[in-house]
This record gives C-alpha cells, structure tokens and sequence, in this order.
C-alpha cells in the first residue's frame, strides 16, 4: 500500500524559503513527498523547520544563474515555481523574468515538462470589471500595466514566458493565490493606508477581501502539482467566504492582534477622489507626477473595489478544501493551536465552516422539530415507532478536543441505545438507536477514541481509505493508522470501505471507479482477514452510477453524509449526521435526537439545481451533502 493519495512523487520547489514556500514543503512532506528545495545561498537553513528532514533535498543557488541547481532539477516529477524577484523595477525583472527565463531553459534541457507556476492577483484587469463582480479565471487581464506597479509588470511577462513553454509542450497549471496571510503577514489587518502613527484609512470596510490563509493556500498548490486534470489549468487560490476588511480586522482583535484605528471610506468616495487627481495629473504633469497609490485609479481598484472571488474551479477539479478558517488559522498563528496538516480535509463535507449566525438557525429550526417530535409522542407517534434512529459520523478528535467528544458519550448513551450499524437496519421497535462511525481512519482513532468506546460498550464502525493507511510507525508526524495499528483494532470494530484514496467517485471514469472500490475491498480483506461489505462514499459524494458500482464491487450497505434519520424504508444510500467535538452541546443533543433531518430535503433541492461535478462522462445526479 502507498503512503499517499497518489504515488511519492519528487517536487522541486523554487523559493522554498519564502513565505509561501515554506508552508509548500511542508505540505508535499505531508502528503508523503520528496522535495528538492532551492534557497537562496546566503539562506539560514537551520531557521527552516524542515531542513532536518531526510526526504528533503536543500538546494543552494540563484535563479538569475544558469549552475548546478540546473542537474538538482532531473528526475522532478514537478516543478512549483514560487520564486520571484524584489526591490526595484530592475531587481524584480532579474528575480522574476531572468530567473523563470532560466528555469524553463533547465527544466527543458533535462526532460521536466511538469510546471505549477505561482501567479498572482495583480494580473487581472480589475477596472474592467464592475463594483460587486465575480471575480474568477475568465476575468481578462491587465492591458495597461504601465498604470500599475513593477510587481504586476514582471508578473504579467513571466506568465507569458510559462504560456510559451506551454505550446511548446509543457504541462503547466497557472496557481493565482489572493492575499496569503500566516505568522507575520497579515496585511495590516485589511487596511489601506496609513494616515499618522495609530491612524489608517479603510477603504471598502465592507467589502471582501480575497485572504487566503498561507497553509490553506499551499495545500492547493501541491493538490495541482498532483492531479493530472490540473494540466492546461488555472486556479484562484482564495478561502471560501472569506471576511470583509471590518470583519477581518474584529476577528484579529479578537485573537489577540493589534489592529490600529482606522478612518472608514466608501470605495465610491475613493475612486472619486482618485478619478480627479489622476486627471489633474494627466492635464497639467502628462502623469509624471507621483502620486500616492490610493490616488490611482488603477491601483486603487486592484486593491480595493468591491468585488466577489468564488474558488469553485479549484473546489471542483483539485478537491481542495481550505483546511483551516479564519480563526482556526489565527489559533494557529497566535496561541500555537496547531491546524492539523492533512492529505486533505479527509471526510468533510465540500463546505465551508457554518458561521455563528447559521448554526444559531439551524439550531433554531431544528428545536423547532425536535418540539414537534415531543408533541407527537405525547398523543402515541413517537418518532422511535416511525424511525431506527440515527448514524453520527465523527472523523479526527483531537487531544484538546477530548473533553468535549467524552460528554457527546454520556449524552449518545442518556438519550438512546448505543447500537451496531446491523441493529439500525432492523425494523423500529420503539426503542431509539445511535450508531458510531468514524471516517478516514485517523490516528486519533486508535490514540482516543476506540478505547473510550469500548469501555462504554458503544460499538464503532471504521471507515478506512486503504491506500492512504502507513505501512510502519517510522514518521511521527504521520496523521493517519498504520497497517499494523488497523489489524490490532478489536474484532468488535466493524471495518467498512472509504475508497483507496479518498477522491470523489463522480469524477472517475468507469475503471479508475472499479479500481477505487474493488481495489479498497481487496486490500482491507488482505489486511483484517474478514469479509468487508459496507463502503462509505468520501465526502459523501456519489451518484446513481457511483452506487450501482459500489454495488458491483461487493458492498451490501452504502453510506453517505446527509442529516436525516434511518428511516423504515432504508434507502439506497444510508443517510450520517456529521457531529463533531466542536459542536455546541444544543447541536449534538439535537444531532443525537434526529432534529437535523429537515435540511435532508432541503440539500437534495439546492443539489437539484447545483450543476453537476465535471465526471469524465458520468451521468449527472450527483449528490452533495453538506454539514
């Protein structure tokens, strides 16, 4: 079995000890990579907290030269360029233009045709659009880049230089994060401008800004190196739902960050005041003079209109899902809460964390159900005589999380039976069931969970993508069990299927899907040495066809993610409320009781009129679920 969602592969990563690059290798060495990282020769390797790694290869060199970094690059499966030039116009141009010049040359004259390239923002034309736009890969870039920075100038010719190497038959994927923010950059907390010390203008206070937590970002930009259908691509690269500039700048005072006094301005009063100066400038100094950023009307929209920034391109072909939000990342950057790094957001819905505003309704509707359940069993129609109960799916428990997931137990076990996933398949009898599954197949499982279980004598169903399980415990950093750890789980632990690899069964075409379900099949039974018959589709995502497969691949009893309970008349797909131990303790007791399964319907609707995932010639119908 391998040691990732798709075999090892040799990544050399330019800039690897910048900002962004950093987090880069970090993430390919989680994803079981090796990495070729090039630094600067008068880098501090020791500062780099991978530099002891022995899947890691430290480079030294410069971009600008051609030298031995050239015969560091043969035998890279991948190239992620991130390296690019500061300082002045000249500066820039040498690092960005000279340096990818030399890079393409290289890879080129050794047989690396593989190519992630880091673009950015700046390239696109941000005055053709209109206040409140999407902006998303079809916007058209910059045509005036002299009303632009030196940045966007080099950016937009270096792109160019990797589109040439692409006709001449490289594999590229164009990446083009929004603003990246971590330990030490976080863009002055949304601000525009600094008026005095303690005082800064805001320009469109309300308007969102395209943050992208620096992890969550990197995360991406290795998911593209991997995939195949990223060639030809272009991605960008920006958290979903991502926070206007107030309510960023709240959130970071929240977490401890100094954020100055700010001056609020509307982006209309800004763009007038900058819409005059640019023509006083241009009537009576033919734009010689300089003027102040926010007074250029090119700059000052690239920078501050109003817009929107979907990332469902890189949501749909990459599977990314930002694995951190906003306050996670701030946890991670103030308190040294660590976000947990994974192959990916295994299991989770493709949905971005509910915001307090939306979990308070969700919460209220569903009291308003479960109210409804009461007066129903007080006139004799208990729901427990109409339905079996229940299926929670939890996926990583965090140590600090422990305390939290020990009271969801005693409640699971003061409001209803613990039961096997066959008990929830029998006929009701009045008495209301909980089922216990576990996804993905954690570390944390084995560390925290399964044993707490069994000394409550709650049974637990683990749902394990085969070929991502480790074969030995040499990596402590390792996130998921080893093969070893899965065959000494106790016999009472049910083991179902998730897959090899943990991808979306939609977008495979009819043998890459036998592959993924047979193959999972065959290798769990290899390993545990007894039948396995139940498989859980990953991020409970599947389809018709997808079901009709899993059918074919031997599995009895089919699993997905959707809030409803197990009714009378089992469904095709076996519906899972996911609970976690962040839930308040309102939502797991409602979870627990089945008062979620009104959003069952409403998520089918909304999946109705969602355009179907690209599927290499799947049949549509795909399913959706949402937390």
């Amino acid at each position: 079995m391998s040691h990732t969602l798709i075999p090892a592969m040799r990544l050399f990563i330019t800039g690897a000890a910048g900002f962004i690059g950093r987090s880069l290798v970090t993430q390919s060495l989680t994803r079981g990579h090796c990495v070729i990282a090039m630094v600067r020769g008068t880098t501090d390797v020791t500062t780099l907290p991978w530099a002891s790694d022995p899947r890691v290869t430290i480079v030294r060199g410069d971009l600008r030269e051609r030298s031995d970094w050239v015969d560091a690059l043969r035998g890279s499966d991948a190239v992620i360029h991130g390296a690019y030039g500061q300082g002045d116009f000249f500066s820039q141009f040498a690092g960005t233009v000279v340096g990818t010049e030399n890079l393409l040359a290289g890879m080129e004259a050794v047989g690396v045709r593989r190519l992630v390239h880091l673009s950015t923002f700046s390239l696109y034309d941000y005055r053709a659009l209109p206040a409140r736009a999407s902006l998303d890969e079809t916007a058209p870039l910059e045509t005036h880049p002299q009303l632009r920075d030196a940045y966007t100038q080099t950016k937009l010719v270096q792109e160019q230089l990797v589109r040439d190497f692409a006709r001449r038959g490289g594999q590229v994927t164009v990446v083009r994060p929004g603003a990246v923010y971590g330990a030490g950059k976080m863009w002055d907390a949304g601000m525009s401008m600094r008026v005095t010390d303690g005082w800064w203008l805001a320009i469109a206070p309300w308007a969102a800004l395209k943050l992208t937590y620096v992890e969550n970002c990197a995360h991406a930009i290795v998911l593209a190196a991997e995939n195949p259908a990223a060639v030809g691509e272009t991605f960008n690269i920006v958290d979903t739902d991502p926070p206007t500039q107030r309510a960023y700048a709240k959130t970071l005072r929240r977490h401890g960050i100094d954020v100055p006094r700010s001056i609020p301005v509307p982006y209309v009063v800004a763009r007038a005041v900058a819409q005059v100066a640019d023509a006083v400038n241009r009537a009576f100094f033919r734009h010689r003079a300089r003027l102040p950023w926010v007074l250029s009307p090119a700059k000052l929209d690239a920078s501050c209109k109003p817009l929107t920034y979907p990332n469902e391109r890189a949501r749909w072909t990459l599977g990314w899902t930002p694995q951190a939000s906003l306050d996670e990342a701030l946890d991670a950057i103030t308190r040294g809460i660590p976000v947990a790094p994974m192959h990916m957001r295994l299991g989770q819905p493709d949905a971005s964390t509910p915001t307090r505003a939306k979990r308070l309704i969700k919460v209220g509707v569903s009291l308003a159900v479960h109210g409804y359940d009461r007066a129903a069993g007080l006139v004799g129609r208990p729901l427990a005589s109409r339905s079996r109960g229940v299926i929670v799916l939890y996926h990583d428990i965090a140590p600090s999380r422990l305390r939290s997931f020990h009271r969801q137990l005693d409640r699971l076990q003061h409001f209803a039976r613990p039961s096997t996933l066959a008990e929830l398949r029998g006929e009701p009898d009045g008495t209301w069931r909980v089922a216990v599954t576990f996804d993905d197949a954690w570390r944390s499982f084995g560390d925290h969970a399964v044993g707490e279980l069994q000394r409550r004598g709650i049974p637990v169903a683990l749902f394990v993508p085969s070929a991502l399980l480790v074969e030995s415990d040499h990596d402590q950093s390792r996130e998921l069990m080893t093969v070893a750890e899965l065959r000494a789980l106790p016999a009472a632990v049910e083991i179902g299927s998730h897959g090899r690899t943990h991808v979306r069964l939609t977008r495979l075409d009819d043998p890459a899907l036998t592959n993924e379900l047979s193959g999972s099949r065959d290798e769990l039974e290899r390993v545990i040495g007894r039948a396995v018959t139940a498989h859980a589709f990953p991020y409970g995502e599947w389809s018709p066809r997808v079901a009709g497969a899993a059918r074919d691949a031997g599995f009895t009893h089919l699993y997905g993610i959707e809030p409803d309970i197990a009714r009378a008349e089992e469904k095709p797909v076996i519906p899972r409320v996911v609970v976690d131990p962040v839930d308040w303790p309102i939502e797991s007791y409602l979870k627990l009781r089945g008062a979620y399964r009104w959003m069952a319907p409403v998520i089918e609707a909304r999946n109705r009129r969602r355009p179907s995932a690209p599927s290499h010639g799947a049949p549509g119908d795909v399913r959706h679920p949402e937390r």
